[in-house]
């Protein structure tokens, strides 16, 4: 599958807390975010000049989501999952105690929390809002949760209304109104905010809409349908990601590539990976004698930062992680859309910025 820009989120075995249709999804991101996983000294917070304004002292990090990051200080660790999570606000300061077996992020002012085993919300206080009695439950999104109570899947509204819908397995967030979702007979369609179904499930596999399409899978290939569930890309690649500013990167015979909303393939297939544009550009990878050597090109194909990079990650906020060889082994940094190296490499793992803040490792000490 693909890998998404927007990465968040299979670091830690965190995911094992997810619904299975967004176990899919996450997994979907594992190449980008494994590096978060690398043995480091501690997690913390950069600025844009690279310095670090909340100390790596996490054994666990999550990016900033409205205006809070989840983190464990890793003081209490069973079966390797780190069980003391809590939330911290831009100063460092924890504004959700760490006394949580799991959390993630804040999205429309709640946080799902694991309490014994059980999930519910929690708000930016650390007052439970949302009884913990769901089996599972995932992030709010336009205001509304999958979530799964006694083995039934449905949506949740922000006062904890349950709305059950038996003849759904799973379901993904809700993203321009649609949420796609696997039926009992293991088929894909997509419900709206009612519980409606407005797709009927016909496909073998789907992505969220994203500017008005949305890629679904029939007959093993990739295409996109509107709203209506009308085929406005035929499905004819081997993957798809969601659409980003006008362009979804495709797969097809073992490369990757571009197309627009149109299915007009504009960027052709070359690349051995890629990621989504953003900031009008993409990371894309080129095979190397040394290994894959990643760079960024924009909306014509061209390379405008030549490929360089061990590894590279999208642009947010003007800025992208990448990761180069140095005298003391691989390291991350960032550099800016021109190429120049902003915050030099020394950070083991580095994601995008968030918030104004980016999320970084040390590593391990001596």
């Amino acid at each position: 599958m693909l890998v998404k820009a927007t990465i968040d989120r299979v670091v830690m075995l965190r995911a094992l807390a997810a619904l299975a249709l967004l176990m899919v999804s996450l997994l979907r991101t594992s190449e980008a975010l494994a590096q978060m996983g690398e043995p480091h000294s501690g997690m913390g917070f950069i600025d844009h000049t690279g310095r670090m304004v909340i100390p790596a002292r996490f054994a666990f990090a999550e990016s900033f989501s409205e205006g809070v990051a989840v983190v464990a200080p890793g003081r209490k660790i069973k079966h390797g999952v780190v069980l003391d999570n809590g939330c911290i606000n831009r100063r460092g300061r924890f504004v959700v105690k760490p006394n949580y077996e799991h959390i993630e992020r804040f999205s429309d002012g709640l946080a799902v929390v694991r309490i014994n085993g059980r999930y519910g919300f929690i708000n930016k206080r650390g007052e439970l809002v949302i009884p913990a009695k769901f089996d599972h439950a995932d992030w709010f999104s336009e205001g509304l949760a999958g979530a799964r109570l006694h083995r039934t899947f449905g949506y949740l509204d922000r006062t904890g209304g349950f709305r059950p819908l038996p003849a759904i397995k799973s379901g993904y967030r809700f993203r321009e109104g649609l949420a796609c979702v696997c039926s009992t007979g293991r088929m894909y369609g997509f419900v709206d905010r009612s519980g409606k179904t407005v797709v009927e499930p016909r496909f073998e596999a789907c992505e969220m809409f994203s500017e008005g399409l949305a890629g679904v899978k029939q007959g093993g290939k990739w295409g996109f349908i509107d709203r209506t569930g009308t085929f406005v890309i035929p499905a004819q690649f081997d993957d798809v990601s969601e659409f980003s500013e006008g362009f979804a990167r495709i797969k097809l015979n073992g490369n990757y590539g571009y197309v627009d909303r149109k299915g007009q393939v504009v960027i052709s297939p070359r690349f051995r990976q890629g990621w989504s544009f953003s900031d009008g550009l993409a990371a894309v990878a080129l095979n190397d004698p040394t290994g894959a050597k990643w760079g960024y090109i924009d909306r014509s194909g061209r390379f405008i930062i030549k490929p360089q990079f061990n590894f590279a990650l999208e642009f947010s906020e003007g800025l992208a992680p990448v990761e180069m060889s140095t005298p003391n082994g691989r390291l991350w940094g960032y550099i800016d859309r021109q190429g120049r190296l902003v915050v030099r490499p020394r950070f083991v793992a580095a994601r995008p910025f968030s918030e104004g803040l980016a999320r970084v490792a040390l590593p391990p000490k001596p």
